[in-house]
């Protein structure tokens, strides 16, 4: 792999241990929880590239260009690498500079679409950065301030987030999922079709009207689901004409007696679900084939 050129390229959790990567063009590669223990990195160019849980150990890295990269306290680096410039993802971060420089002028994700789950951020400053489609599930964010943060379409399931300051932050169309919102601020969020369910824990109680609730019952009605995980949720006689379900995971889910009428299945995954009395017209199953049991009305 000397000399190789792999801007943007995807290693992530790849084993690499002694590979020659000397060279080597790495810039903004995602090589999060990568094995290149022992490798020869001279003079590789890894800027900007996200080496959250990478390890480095035992590895030549005489002249490497680590500028820009975004790693954590996982990550691990032979004794003495130069890390000026980087950014370390930890509690008490503060990254809300990066909001100028990486955020609003390109108007893309700092994070782009990365796996952030399990990570330990409470206390950090995120505030204004865009961090949309980025993956923070069972993520610890107490205490956090993220005023104006960009969390839309991201998966925030399991995530914690007591005594935080979201406010003026868009969570639109983000999973809620099991997210613990204990004593935070939410003053002037945005959670427009954001999804919720049971157990999700808003402060005071208080459940925001314009969010989408998940459970039995509930009115999902031509609601666009995006490669979302629905595995044995319970939709019970749930409202779902319409909804755009392409490729979602319904594995075990409960369907009985919900109204699927002319909703897309396609590529959707049924293992296990029940569907005993639930309303089929014009639906799209996931093999592709339209099914209808009854007439509406009837």
């Amino acid at each position: 792999m000397k000399n190789a050129k792999l801007r943007s390229c995807g290693l992530a959790e790849a084993n690499l241990s002694g590979a020659d990567l000397s060279n080597a063009d790495l810039t903004k590669a995602r090589m999060e929880n990568a094995n290149l223990t022992g490798v020869t990195a001279i003079a590789t160019n890894f800027t900007d590239s996200f080496l959250v849980g990478t390890n480095f150990s035992d590895a030549n890295l005489m002249g490497v260009n680590f500028r820009g990269i975004v790693y954590s306290s996982e990550t691990i680096f032979p004794v003495g690498v130069n890390l000026a410039q980087t950014i370390q993802l930890a509690p008490k971060v503060n990254l809300s500079g990066l909001a100028e420089d990486k955020s609003k002028s390109s108007k893309r994700s700092v994070f782009g679409s990365r796996d952030l789950h399990n990570i330990d951020l409470h206390q950090a400053n995120l505030s204004d950065l865009n961090m949309s489609d980025v993956n923070l599930s069972h993520a610890n964010l107490d205490r956090a301030i993220l005023r104006s943060t960009n969390l839309s379409h991201a998966s925030l399931r399991g995530a914690s987030f007591r005594d935080a300051n979201l406010s003026n932050a868009d969570l639109s169309r983000a999973d809620l999922c099991d997210v613990d919102f204990s004593g935070s601020n939410l003053t002037g969020i945005r959670l427009q079709e954001a999804v919720y369910n049971s157990n999700t824990i808003f402060p005071d109680g208080v459940i925001p009207p314009k969010a989408k609730y998940l459970g039995a019952g509930a009115d999902l009605q031509r609601y666009r689901f995006n490669h979302i995980d629905l595995s044995h949720f319970d939709f019970t006689a749930a409202n779902m004409r319409g909804a755009y379900l392409c490729r979602v995971n319904l594995t075990g889910a409960n369907l009985s007696k919900a109204d699927l009428s002319e909703a897309n299945l396609e590529g959707a995954k049924l293992d296990g679900a029940n569907l005993e009395g639930a309303i089929f017209y014009r639906t799209i199953m996931p093999d592709g084939k339209v099914r209808s049991d009854r007439k509406l009305g009837t």
